[in-house]
């Protein structure tokens, strides 16, 4: 199919339309018909030449998959109030450029073959999330405080080494992922973050978390499994606002005793590490409800978990109990379970 059969226009109150394998080169005017026409998904689309956009003001999400770069549209200013671009798994090597669509809210450029080297990022004021994943990236350039009013930043699955202190420019990021790259340390840039809530780096080789961990007040959610991370300061007992904790496959020995400041935490994940206790005053963390410190070198059972009111799941196995400790275990597992849905795995 080469165009889109003219009894389309008819269907007054159509709101998306999905073209797979197709050979459209146009999206016409006509679309303009169409007054409840908000999303165009074209999946494999392969036209002739470059495709071309007629002006429309309804088309809120437009997303192009599998696509060839050279037929790719070159500007996407004809769509006057796009929100959503999607340009994911089209063999990009270059940042589009998608500046003209001052509307713009949302960018996907996963799948692609970016490096951000040679691209210029000119400033986009609305941008609020930008999704980079699965590109070629291994620096973030100071051109990234471009886009001010960014609120979520996915670079997962790139080669990432350094990121430049001028990330610490994007003062409403909420949500920053660097999962699966190759940093081996926090960027400093990062700590200056102030309104993140989220930030993900599983599967890095970071080895420390400075001090300045505790300037990130608003932090809910921090992923920092599977690094080689030896020991945490004491400054993280500063977020007062952690909810969740993951430090499971690192190098830990012992967890700070500020840890236990974290009043509103719910989930702590501590597994295959080196910890040869747990806090002491683990039961101050009242709100507990997911603890993991399965793989590690206790010996003496965590007795202070009986008294989490939240509990619903303590996992331990493979932990070296001493004698005492592996004679109480059967009574200890019987106490928790007797409390609702408390799910203990415990060997």
């Amino acid at each position: 199919m080469k165009k889109l059969p003219a009894l389309v226009y008819e269907c007054k109150n159509l709101k998306s339309i999905e073209l797979v394998n197709t050979r459209v080169g146009r999206l016409a005017r006509k679309l303009k018909s169409l007054h409840q026409l908000e999303s165009i998904y074209l999946l494999n689309n392969r036209p002739k030449r470059r495709l071309k956009l007629g002006k429309n003001e309804t088309i809120k999400t437009f997303a192009i998959r599998g696509e060839k770069p050279a037929l790719i549209p070159v500007s996407f200013k004809q769509f006057i109030n796009l929100e959503r671009l999607d340009l994911a798994s089209n063999a990009l090597t270059t940042f589009p450029s998608a500046y003209e669509n001052l509307k713009l809210k949302e960018l996907i450029l996963s799948g692609n073959s970016i490096t951000l080297e040679q691209d210029k990022l000119r400033p986009h004021l609305a941008l609020e999330k930008l999704d980079l994943q699965k590109n070629k990236i291994k620096t973030i350039p100071p051109a990234i405080e471009n886009f001010p009013n960014l609120k979520r930043l996915t670079l997962n699955y790139n080669q990432i080494e350094s990121v430049s202190q001028k990330i610490s420019d994007l003062a409403k990021l909420e949500q920053l992922s660097f999962y699966n790259n190759k940093l081996t340390s926090i960027p400093q840039g990062v700590y200056g973050l102030n309104a993140l809530k989220e930030i993900d780096l599983y599967f890095n080789q970071i080895e420390r978390v400075d001090d300045q961990i505790g300037n990130l007040h608003n932090l809910e959610i921090l992923y920092l499994a599977h690094n080689r991370i030896i020991g945490l300061p004491e400054a993280i007992g500063k977020l007062t606002r952690l909810s969740e904790l993951y430090l499971s496959n690192n190098r830990l020995s012992d967890l700070p005793a500020k840890l236990t400041n974290l009043s509103k935490l719910r989930v702590l994940r501590v597994n295959n590490n080196y910890l040869i206790q747990v806090p002491r005053h683990l039961s101050a963390l009242a709100y507990l409800e997911n603890v993991d410190i399965s793989n590690n070198q206790i010996t003496e059972l965590p007795e202070q978990v009986i008294s989490l009111a939240h509990l619903k799941l303590l996992v331990m196995m493979n932990n070296p109990w001493d004698n005492p400790s592996r004679e109480k275990l059967p009574s200890f597992k019987e106490k928790l379970q007797t409390k609702e849905e408390v799910v203990v795995h415990a060997d």
